[in-house]
């Protein structure tokens, strides 16, 4: 027994001696991480062409998030009232799949953080430093035209 017990105190000592801490600090081989991505200018152009969706555009002609972007102006009708326009449309619960998203400007700052990690031309970077920057000052609009939109809607004076 005292064999046994002796064998299993050598066993677990070497097996935690025996490990090395590198193995803890690789990066992972099934997914595109951090430290590898930000390298050249073209993983600059994959992360910037991902803004490019998010702009509005008319459905089935380009890409874009509205599917029309004039109904309820003066300039298209659509075929019933939003509830943007008559008032209905509540304060969300959460900042998550609503009115004030905020996940745009942040993917924006993460970008142009990132941008100065990579290698290439300093024009191409200045570029796509330009392209980070002008996406955050979009999103930035985009969520102050819905803020005043809904607050025109309920009637609410900024003073």
């Amino acid at each position: 027994m005292k064999k046994i017990f002796y064998f299993l105190t050598i066993c677990s000592t070497l097996s935690l001696v025996s490990c090395s801490d590198d193995i803890l600090d690789r990066t992972p081989l099934d997914e595109i991480s951090e430290p590898e991505f930000w390298k050249t200018t073209s993983d600059l152009e994959l992360y910037a062409n991902s803004f490019y969706n998010k702009l509005p555009g008319w459905s089935g002609v380009g890409f874009g998030s509205a599917q029309m972007p004039d109904v309820g102006t003066d300039l298209g009708l659509g075929t019933g009232i939003s509830s943007r326009l008559d008032g209905s449309q509540g304060i969300p619960n959460s900042g998550s799949n609503s009115l004030w998203s905020w996940d745009e400007v942040r993917q924006a700052n993460y970008f142009v953080s990132n941008v100065s990690k990579a290698e290439g031309l300093e024009t191409e970077i200045n570029q796509f430093t330009g392209e980070g920057y002008f996406f955050r000052a979009y999103f930035y609009y985009d969520l102050l035209k819905n803020m005043v939109i809904y607050l025109s809607t309920k009637r609410i004076l900024i003073t």
